[in-house]
């Protein structure tokens, strides 16, 4: 971080590589804090950070705009994930349609990826503020995406994170009757296995933790359908 400050200071001000420098830079020091729990510090760090690159214009095709756009995804990632977890799942749902409309672009990572977990953050979001049907709607074609990819053999760490979040925001979509109940605990099963099958060390990661803490708390909170009483004819006596 010292290092990428002292940089910073070696460009004119309102050059387009210190907004984009400064703007990873926080984006960078929001993660680290989110790893860490301190969600107060990433939202406001990728607050800033978006506001920063605000200032670029993000839809051109040269490499400075393609840098842009990919920071700003990140940056709106990070700071969608801290606005849940704070709560404000209303403001988390905004940023996410935000990152969700934004265009695509091939500027490193995996952008068939990238596209399906912006839309699990956003039917997340959504349905955190009781919009089941909605957000259902919302995750269709990335479970569709990880379907797919588990069929094809992915397996890899980020794979499996990724591919039981989807599950917990399913999970976190279904309805209450018997068969809400049931998908429900369906979907918590799956993504619990998803990361089960990891290796030690993965298990051991602080987002693998507080994943599979969030999995099981869900878990555990599934009632069983209510029981219907059946009364007990007794035949009367001569």
């Amino acid at each position: 971080i010292k290092t990428g400050e002292e940089g910073l200071k070696l460009l004119p001000e309102g050059d387009v590589r210190r907004v984009l420098d400064l703007a990873s830079d926080m984006r960078w020091r929001a993660r680290i804090m989110s790893v860490l729990g301190d969600h107060t510090v990433a939202y406001e760090l990728t607050g800033a950070a978006i506001r920063e690159l605000e200032r670029l214009r993000i839809d051109s095709d040269d490499f400075e705009g393609k840098q842009a756009r990919s920071t700003l995804q990140s940056s709106l990632a990070t700071h969608i994930d801290a606005a849940w977890q704070l709560g404000r799942h209303a403001e988390a749902e905004a940023a996410a349609r935000r990152a969700v409309a934004l265009p695509e672009t091939s500027h490193g990572g995996n952008p068939p990826r990238g596209k399906a977990n912006r839309q699990v953050q956003l039917a997340r979001s959504i349905a955190s503020q009781g919009r089941g049907p909605e957000a259902k709607a919302e995750l269709a074609r990335a479970l569709e995406y990880y379907d797919s990819e588990s069929k094809a053999g992915a397996t890899d760490t980020l794979f499996r994170l990724d591919y039981a979040e989807a599950l917990y925001a399913s999970a976190l979509a279904q309805g209450t009757d018997p068969a809400g109940r049931t998908a429900r605990q369906r979907d918590l099963a799956e993504a619990a296995e998803l990361l089960a099958g990891a290796s030690a060390e993965v298990q051991r990661l602080s987002t693998t933790r507080e994943l599979a803490g969030r999995i099981a708390a869900a878990a555990a909170a599934v009632t069983p359908a209510p029981v219907r009483a059946t009364a007990t004819v007794t035949a009367a006596g001569p």
